[in-house]
Parts: structure tokens; sequence; C-alpha cells
């Protein structure tokens, strides 16, 4: 996996930068204006994997040049690699153990790094597990490099004492290099060339050698056959030449590759891609910009499906993936491009540039990076997509420009993106909620709807941002003319304090619930957001199975704040009638405050509760999820009345 890229001097990258790729997830995108670097970062990696011209920055051209270790523009990405993939492991080893451990910094690119190399740690990557290797090229040359950090005294020290020099680095960096393979498709791709079976880009997702099975259909009999057939025919034209003979300038006969690379060449070239539409096929040559893009897309996924044990770890890297799609069709592209990583083993990395702000919360499982561009440099700003508007509600008390421009765009774009979804003949289906806990929990209980009914999740950071969302979708999901037929669930736990709330009439497409305590079925229920029925207050994890809520008590340590929800569970006074945590715990209103503010408000212990919560299996599912099972889903015996 490539982790992130330090550039020098190329396009619109002058100096040295760092760009962040990934922290563990397979999912990459790059999000920003026309010009603002995101299309340079993957043509800088093609040409580091696959060669070519490079492009390199004018102004830095003009500024002096380029010549000088100083100076010379370099391309050099991280890599993440388990530590069985590698032979080399006396230099990997070293260089690694360097990098994990150091902080040398000459430029604001280390630091930067530094910052993922945190998240890399958070996410249970480490040095026992992966080596991190800083592999890279100078412009010009095709031996290892290290950059900056090459020039660090430490790691000149540890390679002196190791005997490690040129040589060995390039050992290593040609041994990585050889473990990938790096298939880019940029905007102006010729589709025609793309999608031949012959050219390098599908041999890579291919991930076999084609000319290995020509080779075993032609046969040895085969080729000696031929040989003895036209050297005889040669001979006979000879015999009728008296001062004239034909024979090889350096061979006198064909070899089994002579054959291989002719057959290679002349049958799949008359091979050309086709569309299948209602009973007829178009060449993909005729298709529209967008339908060509698509099929790119598609060829790429059904070739990594077709086989999902590789050889190499492909790095599948698309400009605008998204350009000349309608949105609807847009859903699909940002569909199986988040499956992608899924379907091989090893994983394949999936890297984009996009202007569509509407994947966001399409894509479950990756990080977006939207890309600035202040005092002529380029600044990064990123965030998960797991809980995105989350994320971006928090950064945007920082008020920077890209912060909210992403807020501004990603808001918008998310909205027609769940009216668009929820109008497609196959739908999707939606529940917003409050924050990363509840979206952790509902993913627990409802991953059948995830995976058979197309429900996606998304915490919008606060009730505030659930009742505003509910409003923006009520009217167009709600106009006849769309016919909508995916469903939007807007679901907030009961505060002491309620907020009204602007309840549009009944809806079939959409409906905003509470989830509220009940004394008289002594349970959790869901009720509508402007029920009369407003306390007491009850957050989710009141609302949780309570046999398992308590054994996930039992399993925290003692470290930080878990000492006090220990001892406000183990002196309750439990009611076995009651199933939610609720009833069962019987706490009174002191207890359930100081649970609430002295345990799960504070730090982040919500998320790490929920997390712990669902690495377990439950011995049951609340009442109140059933009915969101319902909503969505509902049950045969109710359509029968």
């Amino acid at each position: 996996m490539l982790v992130g890229l330090f550039l020098r001097h190329y396009k619109i990258y002058r100096a040295i930068n760092f760009i962040p790729i990934s922290a563990g997830a397979g999912f990459s995108a790059y999000l920003g204006a026309n010009g603002s670097g995101k299309s340079s970062i993957l043509d800088a990696l093609d040409k580091f994997f696959n060669g070519g011209d490079w492009s390199i920055n004018v102004q830095a051209k003009s500024e002096g040049g380029i010549s000088g270790d100083e100076k010379t523009p370099f391309i050099m990405p991280i890599f993440l690699v388990p530590r069985d993939k590698l032979k080399n492991s006396r230099t990997a080893e070293a260089l690694s153990s360097y990098l994990w451990g150091t902080n040398y910094r000459t430029v604001d690119a280390h630091t930067e790094f530094y910052d993922v190399r945190t998240n890399l740690s958070a996410n249970g990557y480490n040095h026992d597990s992966h080596y991190l290797l800083p592999l890279g090229k100078q412009y010009g040359k095709n031996t290892g490099f290290i950059a900056t950090f090459g020039k660090d005294p430490a790691l000149v020290k540890l390679f002196d004492e190791l005997l490690i020099g040129e040589s060995e680095v390039n050992e290593l960096l040609s041994e990585v290099m050889g473990l990938y393979a790096y298939f880019y498709i940029p905007v102006e791709a010729d589709a025609n060339l793309f999608s031949a079976i012959e050219s390098r880009h599908v041999q890579k997702l291919l991930d076999e050698d084609i000319k290995e099975k020509i080779q075993k259909a032609i046969g040895a009999n085969t080729v000696s056959t031929i040989n003895t057939s036209l050297l005889q025919f040669v001979n006979e034209i000879g015999s009728s030449l008296k001062n004239y003979e034909y024979k090889g300038s350096y061979k006198n006969k064909l070899t089994m590759n002579d054959l291989v690379e002719k057959v290679f060449e002349a049958y799949f070239s008359i091979k050309i891609l086709h569309g299948k539409q209602k009973g007829h096929s178009i060449p993909v040559r005729e298709m529209s910009a967008g339908e060509k893009r698509r099929a790119l897309i598609d060829l790429s996924y059904s070739l990594l499906a077709r086989s999902a044990s590789r050889n190499h770890t492909v790095i599948l890297a698309i400009d605008e993936p998204d350009a000349s799609l309608h949105t609807s069709a847009c859903h699909d592209q940002f569909s199986k491009l988040a499956e992608i990583p899924g379907i091989t083993s090893p994983p394949t990395q999936v890297l984009v540039t996009t202007h569509w702000y509407g994947f966001l919360p399409i894509v479950q499982n990756g990080v977006a990076h939207a890309i600035g561009r202040e005092s002529d440099k380029n600044s990064f700003y990123s965030f998960d997509l797991y809980n995105f508007r989350e994320k971006i509600k928090q950064t945007l008390k920082s008020a920077t420009p890209i912060a909210i421009d992403v807020e501004l765009k990603s808001y918008n774009d998310m909205i027609q993106s769940i009216v668009s979804s929820a109008i497609r003949p196959t739908p999707y289906n939606w529940i917003l909620c409050e924050g990363l806990s509840d979206k952790i929990y509902l993913e627990y209980y409802l991953s059948d709807l995830i995976e058979k009914e197309n429900l996606r999740i998304i915490p919008l950071g606060g009730y505030k941002e659930v009742r505003r969302t509910y409003e923006y979708l009520w009217q167009p999901l709600n106009d006849p003319a769309y016919r909508a037929t995916g469903k939007v669930l807007c679901l907030i736990d009961t505060d002491a304090r309620l907020e009204a709330v602007n309840l549009k009439p009944t809806s079939k497409s959409i409906q905003f619930s509470r989830i509220i305590y009940e004394s008289i079925v002594d349970d959790c229920i869901l009720v509508n957001v402007d029920d009369q029925r407003s306390s007491p207050a009850t957050e989710i994890e009141q609302a949780l199975n309570a046999k398992h809520f308590v054994d996930t008590v039992t399993r925290l340590d003692n470290s930080g704040t878990n000492q006090v929800i220990k001892d406000i569970v183990s002196a309750a006074s439990i009611n076995n009638s009651s199933t939610s945590v609720f009833g069962h715990l019987d706490l009174g209103p002191s207890a359930t405050k100081k649970m609430m503010e002295e345990y799960f408000d504070k730090d982040d212990n919500k998320v790490k509760f929920a997390r712990l919560y669902v690495a377990e299996n439950s011995v049951g599912i609340p009442s109140w999820v059933s009915e969101v099972v319902d909503y969505f889903r509902p049950r045969k015996s109710r359509k029968a009345k």
C-alpha cells in the first residue's frame, strides 16, 4: 500500500511537498478545483512505476535550474509493506526501523508525513507488522533515492555501520516495485487503447501471462514442424536459383517466441471491446465520453474480480471517474470503485480524483483529501469517509477557506446524492443519525439491510444537523414527479431539552424519529420527533441490549474513566424483566446523569465503548431496532394484514 508521496518540482508542486494518500484505507479520493494538483499526484506515480517523460515545474526551472542534488526533481512514494513480502530484509529492516522512529525535520513536508505515520499507528500498523519504506527516483536517474531522509546523520551512520550502500538500496527499490502493478486511467485516456487485451494496461489487471498460454497452445512440436516445412520450401526455391540463396542474417529458424509474438499481435489486435445493448453491441470507440469512462471502470472491476488471488498489489488510479456522467451513473461508478479493494488478495488500492462530492455518502470506507492552495503552496484537508459529515462539522470550527468550501459543496452534493439514489430503479435507503457511535451500533444491528437493501448510515454531527437535513430532503422526496422508492430515516436520541421541529406531513419516503424509554412497556421505543412524550431523556447507549451492555462494561480495563461506569453498573438495582439498559439497570436520575457526564461524554468514550460492544455477538436485538427494520423492509405478516 502507498501511504504518502514526497514530490519535488513536479508539475504544480514546487520545492518539497508531502501528499497524504492513506493510513490504511483501500480507497483514497482527491478533491479540488481545476489546477489544484489532483491529477499531478496520479501522473507522478505513473511516471515512477511505468516510466515516461516527467513534467517539471516551470517556476523551478526559471528560478535557477534543477541541476544538483538540492534542486533535482524527485518522486518518492512511502510504501507500507507486510513484513513477509520482502526477501531483502536487512536493508528493509534498517530503513523501516529508521522511518518508524525518526523525528528528523528539515522541511514542513516531514511534519506532514509524521501526521500520517501517527494515524497508521492508531490504525494498528507498526514496525512489527509492516515495513515503512521511503523509496524514490530522481529526475534523469534510475537509482534508488531516499530524498531528504538520506541526509539525516542518524540514517547515514546506520547505513555505514551495516555496510548498506547504493547497490543495496537499488536492490530494495527493485524488489518493492516488483510487488506492485500501477494502472492509471487519465481523463483523456483512449478507451480503445486502454481496453485492448494486448495493452500493458489490461495485462496488469489480468495478472497472468497470456503469452505463456499461447506458447502451451502452440507446442514445441508445432514449431519444429513449421521450421521443417518452411526450410524444405526455401531449399526448393534455392535449388532453382543459380547465383542466389535465401539465408537468415542472424538465425535460420523460427523460435517459439517469434510465433507467440505474432499470434499475440494478430489475434488480439482484431478483438475490440464492445458494449452489449438490447440485443446488439457497440464498439467502445463509438460510445459517448461518459459510456467510455464507465466501460473502462467496468472492465477494470471485472478483470480484477476474475482473478481474486493475485501476484501483485494493483494500484488502480483514475482521473475523474465521474466525467461526462449523469448523477445516477455516478452512483454506480463510485459504488463499484468502493467495492474493488475488497475483491482481491492482496487488496487493490484505489486512487481517484473528482469534482463530484456526491460520492461522499456512498463510499463508506476510505479517505478523502481536499486540496487548497495558499501562498503558492498546496495544503491538504483530509477526512475519513466513514463519518465524513461529523468530521467536516468538527473541522469547520477552524473556518479555513478549504474547510468552508468542502462543507458547502459536500452538503449540497450529499442532499442531491440522497435524493438521486432514492429515485433509482434499485434505490438506496438511508439513516441519518447524530454521531459516530450511533452509526457503529446501527451498522452492527442492521448489517443485513446494509447488504441487501442498499442501506447507508451517515452520522451528521448532532441533532441540529439531522433536523436541517430532514427539512431539506422532505420536499424533493415527496415530489410526485420524482416517485421516490428509497426511504430515509432521521434518527435521534431524546435529550433533556427538546428543540422544536417543524415536522412535515406523514411521508412514505422520509421519517423523523426519536428513541425514548417507555415505562408502560418497560422498553425503549421509536416515536415521532414531535411526540408529546419527551421524558425521560434517553441516549442510544441506554437503548442497547442490557445483558450485552453489562458484559461490555465488564470487559473494560481499569484505565481512565472506565472505573466510573464499572462502579455505577455494579451498584445498580437490576430489573431482570427489562431487556433495555435503561430499564434493566433501573438507575436513578443522579446515577444516570453521572454515567453520561463522567463517562460517555468524556473524550471519545462513546466511540470506544461502541467498538467494544460490537466486537462480540449480541444476545438479542433491541425492539426499537426491529421497528427500524420494519420501516425499511416491512414484514410479510404486516403486508398480509
